[in-house]
């Protein structure tokens, strides 16, 4: 730890203020895991005044933090682990406390956050098909953040996301703007090779198909807002679905094939040129798509003994 802090008072009030003050090598761990890592920690130009309850902070700064998120198969959250456990047993009877003055809220404004080199372990074995990716190289810069206000800040996050063993991950960049109540952004947001059958364990069951492979590119321009009434989403760009593989299920079990192979539809790039899609509280989705392109279509067509097709 490595900080200078001056104290101002002049009765009552009492400010405290920092121009620098730095951790190095934080770590929380659990027996020998790391949970999570820090290998810097700083803050420069902070102001903490305690009777006004408000503290401003000039710049806020990360480096190489690392985080494991992780849901077991009974659907418990790791930091569900780091909290106490509830005490048992019948619980002594108080006399009830005199009622106290509410006061007033803390109050907090960060005008610089950076984070630089960030990666986060994500696995979920709480599905049928467990869910396992990492992110690494994540940067985030963002500012000014006011918690709990409809302040409008600048935002830009990048990225790399990688599953299973492509050695090359897909990557992200988002440039745009955040407020945080009601929670929105806008901006413009770039993928290349993002791995998309990694999260089908969140979509599979829409699908009548075995998602096994699928790449998505996307640039454009990308809006998300979360009022109370409900998510409204606006995409608008061009898209493309690389090196897709999916299977059925069926395709093993029919006496056709004898179970040899259950492949059903496969291609190499899927086009989607004016993509435009607009999701909106008790409105139908609405999807357009100006232009299509498709190379190297493979699809397994059968009809099954109760005159169904496969692909239906």
């Amino acid at each position: 730890l490595d900080a200078q802090i001056e104290a101002q008072w002049a009765a009552p009030a009492l400010k405290l203020l920092a121009r620098k003050a730095s951790i190095d090598d934080l770590a929380l761990t659990q027996g020998k895991t790391a949970l999570a890592s820090v290998g810097r920690f700083e803050l420069g130009d902070v102001a903490v005044d305690l009777q006004t309850r408000d503290v401003r902070i000039g710049q806020l700064s990360v480096r190489n933090p690392k985080l494991r998120v992780e849901r077991d198969s009974e659907q418990r959250w790791m930091y569900e682990r780091w909290l106490p456990a509830p005490q048992s047993g019948a619980t002594a009877k108080t006399a009830p406390a005199s009622p106290q003055p509410e006061a007033a809220p803390w109050k907090m404004r960060i005008d610089a956050l950076a984070m630089d080199n960030g990666t986060v372990a994500y696995v979920d074995k709480a599905k049928p098909q467990p869910v396992d990716v990492e992110i690494t190289a994540l940067n985030i810069k963002a500012g000014p953040i006011v918690p709990d206000s409809a302040t409008v800040s600048s935002l830009a996050l990048s990225g790399r996301l990688a599953s299973g063993r492509r050695a090359e991950p897909g990557r992200f960049d988002y440039q745009g703007k955040l407020t945080l109540k009601p929670l929105s952004t806008e901006g413009r947001l770039q993928t290349q090779s993002m791995p998309a059958h990694a999260l089908k364990a969140y979509y599979a069951d829409a699908l009548n198909v075995d998602i096994r492979r699928a790449y998505t590119n996307f640039r454009g321009n990308f809006s998300l807002a979360m009022p109370p009434e409900g998510l409204r989403l606006k995409v608008a760009g061009d898209s493309a679905i690389e090196d897709f593989r999916a299977n059925s299920a069926s395709l093993t079990q029919a006496a056709t094939l004898g179970g040899r192979d259950e492949q059903l539809l496969s291609w190499k790039v899927l086009s989607l040129r004016g993509l435009k899609v607009d999701m909106a509280p008790e409105a139908a989705l609405k999807v357009d798509v100006s232009e299509t392109t498709l190379t190297d279509f493979f699809a397994r067509i059968i009809v099954e003994e109760s005159g169904r097709l496969n692909l239906q």
